[in-house]
């Protein structure tokens, strides 16, 4: 799992062109089930690098905040998705 030294120390290029970057990080960690996340995803609704936002977020494990417009368990059910579709893909 990533910490947060890591983020801080290895720090994406894409993350400098991110429409949350001088945003509240509060924000992006909401209590869980509070439906606080709605304010975070809209800003993320636009930004140039939700894409790269999201995979990095998936591909780093984050188990918790809002990512490339995503919650946690969005991510996580997209994952699960991509796993199938690659799984279906290979028995093909």
């Amino acid at each position: 799992m990533t910490t947060t030294a890591d983020l801080v120390l290895h720090q994406p290029d894409w993350q400098k062109d991110a429409v949350c970057k001088d945003a509240d990080p509060e924000l992006f960690f909401p209590e869980p089930k509070s439906g606080h996340a709605a304010k975070a995803l809209r800003i993320c609704r636009n930004c140039p690098v939700k894409l790269d936002c999201g995979i990095w977020a998936i591909d780093t494990d984050q188990p918790a905040g809002v990512w490339g417009g995503m919650t946690a368990n969005q991510r996580k059910r997209k994952t699960h998705e991509l796993e199938r579709l690659m799984a279906a893909r290979r028995a093909a």
